[in-house]
């Protein structure tokens, strides 16, 4: 959170807090900074965003049928 506080705009700030909050479980927000990451991952490679892109759907998909 202290990287997200500094460089609000940091695809890898967002990237990684992603991936802590999926491996905690807290899905929600993960998928929050998983979108983050690809508004501002420019110049990620394309594997990196197919595979961010893959898992965010997968969230959100098991998000809205958790409702």
């Amino acid at each position: 959170e202290r990287a997200l506080r500094l460089s609000p705009n940091h695809p890898g700030a967002h990237y990684n807090f992603a991936l802590l909050l999926d491996r905690q479980g807290i899905k929600d927000k993960a998928s929050r900074h998983y979108s983050e990451f690809l508004r501002h991952a420019d110049n990620a490679s394309p594997a990196l965003i197919q595979k961010v892109q893959d898992r965010n759907t997968i969230l959100k998909e098991n998000s809205a049928t958790e409702r």
